[in-house]
């Protein structure tokens, strides 16, 4: 019998950390959910957003049980990034398309390189960013603080 996509603790404790990840990632006013169903076929993740409504859905490849914490943590930054980019997709896909300007051959290559860079900027951000992110623990580790950016407890008194 298969094991599910996620068991209750697994897709709890996967969400609270991609939310800790949301709000440093300045994503924390945005309704974003960890799909209990894989990615398709020969992706690691994906992002489906709204960005007028400030909605995402992330969905993880089908083997992330056995991704390493930095590449688990690497995965969900660069689905989450996604959502700031969403935009300068839109142009391309939706409003460039929508003025029949370009032949249709024109614009499937537009959309694929376009597609292609934006991909290589985004996945050159993960390498920036995501070190300096809080690592994924797996459930039955403590919980991760809720500070910014990187885990650890916020300065107080004569550390400030």
């Amino acid at each position: 019998m298969n094991q599910p996509h996620f068991t209750p603790a697994e897709h709890a404790h996967l969400t609270a950390y991609m939310l800790t990840l949301a709000r440093a990632l300045d994503l924390g006013s945005w309704d974003i959910t960890l799909d209990h169903h894989p990615s398709s076929t020969n992706t690691l993740g994906q992002n489906k957003t709204i960005h007028g409504k400030r909605n995402a859905t992330i969905y993880l490849h089908g083997d992330w049980r056995t991704d390493t914490p930095a590449e688990l943590r690497s995965m969900l930054v660069h689905e989450l990034l996604h959502c700031h980019f969403e935009p300068a997709w839109d142009i391309i896909d939706i409003d460039l398309a929508n003025t029949r300007q370009l032949a249709v051959p024109a614009q499937e290559i537009l959309e694929k390189t376009f597609g292609h860079q934006m991909e290589l900027l985004i996945e050159q951000m993960v390498y920036l960013i995501a070190p300096a992110l809080p690592a994924y623990e797996p459930p039955g580790t403590p919980p991760l603080p809720d500070t910014p950016l990187t885990g650890t407890p916020p300065l107080t008194g004569h550390d400030a």
